[in-house]
């Protein structure tokens, strides 16, 4: 099948709102009553550009109705619907039954033998001495729709020589009406089974397929952990579904996937002209790239799995390469630039939450949310008073993510120190950024942040998520175990703490820290109030 027109956007007088307006191709007219345009309301629209925004879902809609249009135009639907008007209960089967890979021959089993039960009525009539009650009988058991039961029996009545009548017209009607239409039936049919002249049908709309998939189960765990997401992170996965819909259109059907549709949105989403990635007038990463191809793929494996495409996933094994602004890499800080950020006047808030980073490797997302109740301390074996940051029940990155994060004593007095109370709204809260959509605090709280660091420099290397960086080099200088240091930032372990005493644990892991220099934190700084 060839593309449909496209839908433009007309007001229909002595009606409200707006409707999407499609030309209908002049073969599919006669299943539109000879109309030559079809029109659908658009929803949600109350302007002229909204409508314009918003008309391709009504598009879609039209086309659809274009493609069984279509395919009631073939010649063997058009050939079994005839035969089947002729046959007792009618048309039974829609056009794109008879390109249905099972349902097809469910169809021509019953069409054949409706048709057949026909031929055989009549010709026992012809054969057999019948009485007037067997003859109607048996054009009542046909139903047939040029005769009905009552007008047999005043036929029968009239006629002297009612029998002979009778098969006269049942012969008739066999020879110039059911016989033909059975035959021609049987050799459209036969077409699409040897010579596979089965139309192209269009596939599940793609936006269909990824309102389910994002309804399911599957869509809420992850797939490594089968942990249920974070909201933020599935709210993302759908904003890049609807990213890809704003620009190949809702109109999409999950048969049109493939390499050459994958290289096009590519080339768009690299192109900072498009718009569809927006990062400040600076090319998108490739990880940004695959960040937003990602969604897409998880919707056509959800397409796989239901059978809706043939396996395998049209858009997996993608290459990347050459797309994009390479993964950005922060560097470590200096001690230099540690000591003249600590140095700087700003906000309480600000030098805490830069303190605790520093001396922790923590990510920004993790303690720009901070609890009170997060802040434990206890008691070593030996009586020392200890300090962390639990982690294991609060929203983070991912399984590993829930630790038990050793506090400096430095950073525990500074903490001590903080006045508690000062998110009104949240007052359970240590920092006052406020969350947003996805309940995070990382953005606003990276922008405050980040006006403190471009004042000891410009680099686009030189960034907050560097101090994890610089937290890791650290504790490698100090000879801290690889799986030690993986535990305590984050990115590996079971979260071990908690299966013993957290003191204790916590003990150990500061005793590894202990030569740690954090003099950056005595430097001559002045705090401003909040």
């Amino acid at each position: 099948m060839g593309k449909y027109p496209d839908a433009t956007v007309i007001p229909l007088s002595g009606k409200s709102g707006w409707y999407a307006n499609v030309t209908i191709p002049q073969e599919l007219r006669p299943f539109f009553n000879n109309q030559s345009q079809k029109k659908l309301k658009i929803r949600a629209a109350n302007t002229k550009a909204e409508a314009y925004d918003l008309r391709r879902e009504a598009e879609a809609q039209i086309h659809l109705m274009f493609d069984e249009a279509d395919l009631a135009n073939h010649p063997l639907p058009k050939a079994a619907n005839a035969l089947q008007e002729m046959l007792k209960d009618g048309v039974q089967w829609e056009p794109k039954d008879w390109f249905d890979p099972v349902r097809r021959w469910d169809a021509e089993d019953d069409v054949r033998s409706r048709a057949g039960k026909a031929i055989a009525t009549f010709n026992k009539i012809g054969k057999q001495e019948t009485t007037t009650d067997r003859v109607a009988t048996a054009f009542s058991e046909l139903d047939l729709p040029y005769l009905s039961p009552e007008e047999i029996k005043q036929d029968l009545i009239e006629v002297g020589d009612y029998e002979q009548e009778l098969f006269d017209s049942a012969n008739t009607y066999l020879e110039s009406k059911i016989r033909p239409l059975y035959d021609t039936f049987r050799i459209e049919f036969r077409k699409i089974s040897e010579e596979k002249l089965v139309p192209i049908t269009r596939g599940k709309p793609f936006s269909e397929v990824a309102e389910e998939y994002h309804a399911s189960d599957l869509f809420r765990r992850n797939k490594k952990s089968n942990e249920l997401k974070r909201q933020r992170s599935m709210n993302k996965e759908i904003r890049a579904v609807e990213l890809f819909k704003s620009w190949a259109s809702p109109a999409i059907t999950i048969d049109e996937f493939g390499r050459k549709l994958a290289t096009d949105y590519m080339e768009a989403l690299a192109e900072r002209s498009s718009g569809l990635i927006d990062f400040r007038g600076k090319a998108p990463s490739n990880d940004t790239i695959q960040g937003k191809f990602s969604a897409i793929t998880n919707v056509l494996d959800w397409a796989v799995r239901n059978e809706y495409i043939s396996p395998p996933n049209p858009w997996s094994n993608i290459n990347f390469g050459g797309y994009g602004e390479a993964r950005k890499s922060y560097r470590d800080w200096t001690e230099e630039e540690l000591q003249r950020v600590f140095s700087l006047n700003m906000p309480q808030q600000d030098f805490l939450c830069f303190a605790i980073l520093a001396c922790t490797g923590a990510r920004l997302d993790e303690i720009a949310l901070l609890e009170w109740e997060q802040f434990e301390e206890g008691l070593s074996k030996a009586g020392k008073t200890v300090h962390w940051i639990d982690t294991t029940d609060a929203i983070v990155k991912n399984n590993p993510s829930r630790r038990l994060i050793p506090i400096l004593p430095k950073v525990a007095e500074l903490i001590k120190q903080y006045p508690i109370g000062l998110n009104k709204k949240e007052p359970n809260r240590l920092f006052t950024w406020p969350k947003d959509a996805d309940g995070k605090a990382e953005n606003k709280a990276s922008r405050d942040l980040m006006k403190h660091c471009r004042k000891i420099s410009t680099d686009d290397d030189f960034a907050v998520h560097g101090l994890r960086h610089t937290v890791t080099t650290m504790l490698r200088i100090e000879r801290m175990d690889w799986e030690t240091r993986e535990f305590m930032m984050g990115r590996g372990g079971k979260g071990e703490g908690a299966n013993y005493g957290k003191a204790v644990h916590i003990d150990g892991l500061l005793d590894m820290m202990r030569d740690l220099d954090t003099s950056f934190l005595d430097g001559q700084r002045a705090i401003t109030k909040q």
